[in-house]
């Protein structure tokens, strides 16, 4: 099989024991399975997971914990431009407001 062929990614964020879980659904569940290093995702998909999870390493930000609605970041959806290899991320929060989101969540772009 190819590897490398998804270049778009909707991904579920939950709270995890050593920090925030990004990955998909399995079935049947609200349980979180990581896909970080996903064989099936553009690299530039793994890339930007890294990225993302560095950051909420970094910042403290955590994953959505759905027993008590808490909890910072929700989903991640990634694409990529394949001619360019530069990804869009578009991040679900947990907020009503900015003001309620808190903290810049701003990320340089890694060299």
């Amino acid at each position: 099989s190819k590897e490398g062929w998804r270049s778009s990614a909707k991904l579920a964020v939950r709270a995890g024991s050593g920090g925030p879980k990004i990955g998909l659904f399995l079935p049947k569940s609200h349980e979180v399975i990581s896909v970080m290093g996903c064989s099936a995702h553009h690299p530039a998909i793994n890339r930007a997971l890294e990225v993302i999870m560095s950051a909420c390493k970094a910042r403290k930000i955590r994953g959505y914990d759905e027993h008590n609605g808490t909890g910072d970041l929700r989903y991640v959806k990634l694409d990529v431009q394949r001619s360019t290899e530069l990804v869009q991320a578009t991040l679900v929060w947990n907020a009503g407001s900015l003001e309620e989101a808190g903290q810049d969540v701003t990320v340089a772009k890694p060299d």
